[in-house]
Order: structure tokens, then sequence, then C-alpha cells
């Protein structure tokens, strides 16, 4: 079989119909890391059904190591094994497509399977409010259809504040303990309320101003373990900014 770029879409000629047969549309966006491709992939734009149907079935393709698709650009990375070739990728990828599927459920309903053009999967409503908003990968029409420079800070703080939302168990429980570990020894030492807070957390954020100072052994290891805590504690939220915005730039064309 032999891969001709057409325009914005990919057309796969067989060789028993000299004519040929239109697929969908796939067309290579970044191709110069050997065994590695970007390619935008029409159907895969706000489906959902779409996206997990690439993912799964591309990964039990022998030579394909990764695919990774995102319905909000409809973009598909994929990394292969070097001894293909990018057309032979998009051939792969267009004959997903065109193989009839079961009907699947997304989103607890029933989505219509992809075989052709013409019967494209009807994406489900999106959810911007409520529990299923942190969830869904789906951004209005306007968004998405925005320079990179709108939609990546849009991206970043939406995967960052689910990434707190999804742990938030762990960081009240350091944040819980950096307080009454800090409330302990502000008791031991004669503070306020207030002053063993502020000192809790200088301790815990490694400021230190020095303008309150455990004098007893006691709270001198308890001083030791609020900074500890508040190295985890900061640590993992600059993990979840740093992981969210590499996320953000792979989604973003």
């Amino acid at each position: 079989m032999k891969s001709i770029l057409f325009g914005t879409c990919a057309r796969v000629r067989d060789a028993d119909t000299p004519s040929g047969r239109l697929v969908t549309p796939v067309l290579p966006v970044h191709t110069s890391i050997p065994g590695r491709a970007r390619f935008k992939v029409t159907p895969l734009y706000r489906s959902p059904t779409v996206k997990h149907r690439l993912e799964s079935e591309l990964r039990g393709v022998e030579g394909i190591l990764a695919a990774d698709g995102n319905e909000l650009t409809g973009s598909l990375l994929v990394e292969f094994d070097r001894r293909r070739s990018v057309e032979d990728v998009v051939r792969i990828i267009a004959d997903t497509l065109e193989t009839p599927a079961a009907p699947v459920k997304v989103h607890g309903e029933l989505a219509a399977p992809l075989c052709c053009l013409n019967h494209l999967p009807i994406p489900p409503k999106p959810a911007f409010f409520g529990s299923q908003a942190l969830h869904s990968n789906v951004l209005p029409v306007a968004l998405v259809s925005s320079s990179p420079l709108v939609l990546l800070p849009i991206l970043f703080l939406r995967m960052f504040f689910v990434g707190l939302f999804r742990a938030s168990p762990i960081i009240l429980l350091f944040t819980a303990s950096i307080v009454i570990l800090g409330q302990v020894v502000g008791k031991k030492e004669g503070w306020s309320r207030s002053e063993a807070l502020y000192f809790a957390f200088a301790t815990a954020s490694t400021v230190g101003f020095n303008d309150l100072r455990p004098t007893q052994t006691s709270t001198k290891i308890l001083s030791i373990v609020i900074g500890l805590l508040g190295l985890l504690l900061t640590g993992m939220v600059t993990a979840l900014g740093f992981l969210s915005a590499q996320k953000a730039f792979e989604r973003v064309p």
C-alpha cells in the first residue's frame, strides 16, 4: 500500500483498486524525531470515543510502542519502531479508524461506532460544573480554537487544580501535622497560638526569620520534623505544577 499526502488529509491507495479509496484525514505534523511523530486526526477532535479506541488499538499493533491522543486539539502522538516509516503509521491509523467497531459507552452514553467520515461518533455533552468537570477533557470550542497563548495557561491551571484536588488528602495531612506540631512547640515555649502558627509555616517553608527560636531539646526536634514535612509538602505542590505544565505543553499543538 502507498500513502500519499493530499492537501490536509491522507489518501491510502490499495493496489487492487486503481482509483484508490479516500480514508479518514490523517496528517503528519511533527516527524523530525525518528520513532516519534505527531499526527492531526480529524475525527479525534472533541471525541473521547475515538481517543480511547485509537490508544487501545494502536498499542496492540506490532511496532507501535505508545499512543497518546488529545481530543482538545485532535492530535495523536505515536511512538513507534524506527524501522517503520511515517507512511506506515499513517496507514495503520487510517485502517484503525475505518474498521467498524462495536458501540461503546462514553460517560454513560452510547456512542456510535466509527467506520467512515460519514458516520462519526457524536461526542458527549461536556460538563463544565460539578464533579464531572474535574474529569472532563472537553473545553468550549472558543477555547479550543484559540491561540496557544490563551489555551496553554487555561490547560495548565485546570490540570494543576485537578491535581491539587486529587492529592488533597495527602496535602491536608501534611498541613494538619505542621499546624499541630507548631502548636505543641508554641505551648512548650510559651508562645501565643498565632505565634506558634507563624513559626510552624515559617519553619515548614524553610524561610526561618529567626525571630522565634526554640530553646528546648524537644521543641528543636519537633522543629526539624516540621521542616521535613514542609519539604514534602512544597515538593509535592512543585511536582504537581511541573507535571501540569508538561501535560499542557504536550496538548497544545
